[in-house]
C-alpha cells in the first residue's frame, strides 16, 4: 500500500467510510482491541480464520508477527488415509481450514508469527488446488482420540499446496490410550505437494507421510526428534526426497505398500531403529545418501517383493543400540538379492558386520569397506584422501561433469561447492555441549548391565554426539579390577561398561574430582588407558602430577581450545608422590601461571572445577573469588561440577562462568539431584560469543531432555552466594 493510499485509508475511516484492502492482499494481525478488522494493512483482519473465510480464490494473506489461535472444530471424516478399508469413518478436528480456494499465507518470520492449533489437523487444505504456506510456526496441535486419524501440523486433501520455510515444532500431546501421535507435513488422498526448507521438529508422529495417491517433492528439510518414521511414503503415493536430513525419529525414510520413491542425497542418521527401508510392493531409488549411527541396521530391502536400486550410498557405522526392528548390520537383506541392484557403496564400521542375510558385497561392483573420512560428526563432506572420492557409478555426474563422488555430496541431486574450504572460514563457531557429573557406577551400573553400556546416553546423544566438542567429569574410575558394587561410594567400573562414552559422543572429560581415586592409584592409570583407547581427551588427571597439570588441546575450524581441569574438594588424605599417578588440585597461583601459558597457544582457554557444596543451589564466596581470578587470568568459560544441583551462570568479565552442571548421569534420590541440563555454546576465536542451556530431567537415572526452558531461578539469575564457605 503507497503512502498516499494509507493516507486516504485513514481519511476514511475517520468519517467512517469502509476501507477495502488491495485486491488479492489481505493483512492480519493478532490485536486485542475487541475490534474484527477489514483486512487493511490499517485495519488488518483480528482473527485468522476469518481472514481466511473472507479471502478469495488466488489471494494472499500478510500475518504480521504475533500468535494466532485457531477456533478447532469437529472433523468427520468419510475417508481414512490410513485404514486398510478406504472408506473408513474417522472422527478427527482441526484448526485453520483453507477449502475450496488457493491462498497464499505469508507469516512475518519462523520466530515471530506463530499458529498454534489446538487441533489434531492443524492446517487443514481441502480441495485446495495451488496454496501457499511460509514463513511461520504452526504448533500446538492436540492429538485426536481416533486412532485412525491422520494428525499433523499441516494435512492436504485433493489439494496442491507448497509448504516452504515453515517450522513445525512442539506437536507432542497424545492421550495414553492414543499409539500415534501428531506428525509434521501429511499427504492425503489425491494430492501434490512441494515440502521445502522447513524445520520439522519435536513431534509425535511421522515428519513427512504420505497416503493414498498422494504425491511430494520433499527436499532440503530439516527433520528431526520425532516418533514414528523421518518420511514414510505409503500406500500409492510417490515421492521425491531430495538433500533432506533426518535424525532422532524412530526410523528413517521408508516406502511401504505399492509407493514409489527416489530418495537421493539425504543424510539418515541418529535414528533409534533402520536408517532407509523398502517392504511391501513397493520401489525405491536410492543413491547419494549417507546412513550412518543408527541404532539398528543402515539399510534393509524388507519383503520379497520390494524392488529398487542402491548406488552411490554411504553406510556406516549403524548398530549401536540393542536389536529392536532389525539386525545391527549395514545392510540387511530380508528380501530376494535379485530384486535389488547394489553398486558403488561404502559400507564400513556397522557394529554387527556390514552385511546380514547376504553375500558381502566388499570389493564386487564398486562396493567398497572404508572410512569415508568424514569432515566431522554431522559435517558429511569428505576429507582429502577420502576413498569416496570419484568413485561412484559411472551413470552418475557430479554437479561440475565429473565422476560422481559417494554421499550426499556427489551425484546429479548434490547442492555442490566449488570449493569446500570456503565454508571452512575463520569465523565458523564451534558448538560445544558440556554437562556435569557422569556417574557409572552402582545403581547406574546395575542398569548398564540390565541394557547395555549405551543405556545412560540413548536419550540425549542426538545432542552429545552432534557438537563439534561434548564434554563431562567423569566422575569415577575405569578399571578391569572393578568389581560389582550397587551400594557404596566407591565409584569403579570395568572398561566394557564404560563404552557408551564414546556412544554418547564425549570428545573430552575432566578427571579432577574426589572419586579419581576409588580403584587406588592403578585405577588412573587405566582410566586414561581406556580413554586414550577411545580416543576421548583428557585433563586433570595423569599417570605423573605433571601429566595430570596437562591441558587438553583440541584443534578445529582453524580454532584451538584448551581444557585445564582441577579438583578443589578438599583431599587431605591423599599424598601425591613424583613419578606417581595423580589428580589435579587446584592451587591459585598454579592455576593463574597455567592459563596465561595456555592462553599464549590457544585461542580458548575452558577450565573445569570440582569444587562447592553439595547440595547448595547457590555457589560459595570462594567458588565465586576463584572463578573471577581465572576469568581476569584469561580463561574464557569455567565449567563447574560437584554440587549434584544446578547453579548459576554468570557473565564476568567477557568470560562466562557456570558455576554447577548438576548431575547428568546419576542415581541419587533427591529431587533436586534429578533436574538437569546441557550447557550449550557458541565459540570462537573470541570466546563465547552466545549460549543456551537445554534442560533435562534424570529419570531411571538417566538425563532425559525436557522441552520447558530452565527457569531463570533455576541457572541463570541471583547470584548472590550462600553464607557458607
Amino acid at each position: 500500500m503507497t503512502r498516499l493510499s494509507m493516507v486516504l485509508s485513514l481519511a476514511l475511516i475517520l468519517i467512517g467510510l469502509p476501507v477495502i484492502a488491495q485486491p488479492g492482499t489481505w493483512y492480519v494481525d493478532d490485536l486485542s482491541d475487541g475490534r474484527t478488522g477489514i483486512g487493511s494493512e490499517i485495519d488488518p483482519f483480528r482473527d485468522l480464520q476469518a481472514a481466511i473465510d473472507s479471502a478469495s480464490d488466488g489471494d494472499r494473506l500478510l500475518l504480521m508477527p504475533g500468535t494466532y489461535e485457531a477456533h478447532p472444530d469437529f472433523y468427520p471424516e468419510e475417508l481414512c488415509g490410513n485404514c486398510e478399508e478406504h472408506r473408513t469413518y474417522v472422527k478427527a478436528t482441526r484448526g485453520f481450514l483453507v477449502k475450496g480456494k488457493a491462498l497464499e499465507i505469508v507469516g512475518s518470520g519462523i520466530d515471530s508469527t506463530i499458529l498454534i492449533t489446538k487441533a489434531g489437523y492443524g492446517v487443514l487444505f481441502e480441495h485446495s488446488r495451488g496454496s501457499i504456506i511460509t514463513n511461520l510456526t504452526i504448533t500446538g496441535g492436540l492429538r485426536d482420540l481416533d486412532g485412525m486419524a491422520t494428525d499433523a501440523g499441516v494435512v492436504a486433501k485433493f489439494s496442491t499446496v507448497t509448504v516452504k520455510k515453515v517450522k513445525i515444532s512442539d506437536n507432542t500431546h497424545r492421550p495414553e490410550e492414543v499409539v500415534v501421535g501428531i506428525g509434521g507435513v501429511f499427504g492425503r488422498e489425491n494430492s501434490e505437494l512441494f515440502i521445502l526448507d522447513n524445520i520439522i521438529e519435536n513431534n509425535g508422529w511421522d515428519g513427512v507421510a504420505l497416503y493414498r495417491g498422494a504425491n511430494a517433492y520433499i527436499a532440503d528439510n530439516v527433520i528431526c526428534e520425532g516418533r514414528g518414521a523421518g518420511v514414510g511414503i505409503t500406500w500409492d503415493a510417490t515421492a521425491t526426497a531430495y538433500r533432506n536430513l533426518v535424525s532422532g525419529y524412530w526410523k528413517g525414510i521408508g516406502t511401504f505398500g505399492d509407493s514409489r520413491a527416489v530418495v537421493r542425497n539425504n543424510a539418515v542418521y541418529d535414528n533409534l531403529g533402520w536408517g532407509i527401508i523398502a517392504t511391501g510392493n513397493s520401489f525405491m531409488e536410492a543413491s547419494n545418501n549417507v546412513i550412518t549411527r543408527n541404532g539398528n541396521c543402515g539399510f534393509a530391502p524388507w519383503s520379497e517383493t520390494a524392488r529398487g536400486t542402491f548406488v552411490n550410498n554411504i553406510v556406516t557405522e549403524n548398530g549401536w543400540r540393542k536389536e529392536w526392528v532389525c539386525p545391527c548390520v549395514g545392510i540387511w537383506m530380508y528380501g530376494k538379492p535379485e530384486n535389488f541392484v547394489m553398486s558403488h557403496n561404502i559400507v564400513w564400521g556397522n557394529q554387527e558386520g556390514d552385511y546380514r542375510d547376504m553375500e558381502d558385497l566388499t570389493g564386487r561392483d564398486g562396493n567398497i569397506s572404508s572410512d569415508p573420512l568424514f569432515r566431522g560428526k554431522i559435517d558429511f563432506r569428505l576429507m582429502p584422501g577420502s576413498p569416496a572420492f570419484d568413485s561412484g557409478d559411472s551413470v552418475f555426474t557430479d554437479p561440475d561433469g565429473g565422476p560422481s563422488d559417494m554421499g550426499i555430496y556427489g551425484g546429479p541431486g548434490a547442492r555442490w561447492v566449488e570449493d569446500y574450504e570456503a565454508l571452512l572460514d575463520d569465523t565458523s563457531l564451534i558448538e560445544l555441549v558440556a554437562v556435569g557429573d557422569v556417574m557409572l557406577a552402582r545403581g547406574v551400573n546395575r542398569r548398564i548391565l540390565e541394557e547395555g553400556p549405551n543405556f545412560p546416553f540413548e536419550k540425549t546423544r542426538w545432542i552429545t554426539s552432534l557438537a563439534d566438542i561434548a564434554f563431562c567429569n567423569l566422575e569415577g574410575a575405569i578399571s578391569p579390577r572393578a568389581t560389582r558394587n550397587f551400594k557404596n561410594n566407591r565409584f569403579c567400573i570395568k572398561p566394557e561398561e564404560a563404552k557408551g562414552l564414546s556412544f554418547a559422543g564425549f570428545d573430552v572429560v575432566s578427571l579432577a574430582n574426589n572419586h579419581m581415586f576409588d580403584c587406588e592409584k592403578k585405577g588412573i592409570v587405566s582410566t586414561i588407558d581406556f580413554l586414550e583407547q577411545e580416543q576421548i581427551k583428557f585433563t586433570g588427571a595423569g599417570k605423573t602430577p605433571a601429566q595430570a597439570l596437562r591441558p587438553a588441546i583440541l584443534d578445529l575450524k582453524s580454532t584451538r581450545i584448551g581444557f585445564l581441569a582441577y579438583n578443589a574438594y578438599p583431599m587431605d588424605w591423599i599424598v601425591l608422590k613424583k613419578d606417581q599417578p595423580a589428580i589435579a588440585f587446584y592451587d591459585s597461583n598454579r592455576a593463574v601461571k597455567a592459563i596465561e601459558k595456555l592462553k599464549k597457544k590457544a585461542d580458548v582457554v575452558i577450565v573445569s572445577l570440582h569444587w562447592g557444596d553439595e547440595y547448595r543451589k547457590k555457589p560459595n564466596h570462594r567458588q565465586v573469588k576463584i572463578a573471577h581470578r581465572l576469568i581476569d587470568a584469561g580463561a574464557d568459560l569455567i565449567l563447574g561440577h560437584h554440587p549434584h544441583v544446578l547453579q548459576p551462570i554468570e557473565e564476568y568479565n567477557d568470560g562466562v562462568i557456570v558455576y554447577s552442571l548438576g548431575n547428568f548421569v546419576f542415581d541419587q534420590r533427591r529431587a533436586q539431584t534429578k533436574k538437569s541440563m546441557i550447557f550449550k555454546a557458541k565459540i570462537s576465536r573470541n570466546g563465547v560469543d552466545e549460549y543456551t542451556t537445554i534442560p533435562a530431567q534424570i529419570t531411571d537415572h538417566r538425563p532425559c531432555q525436557v522441552k520447558e526452558k530452565v527457569g531463570e531461578k533455576e541457572v541463570a539469575a541471583d547470584l548472590s552466594t550462600d553464607e557458607t564457605d
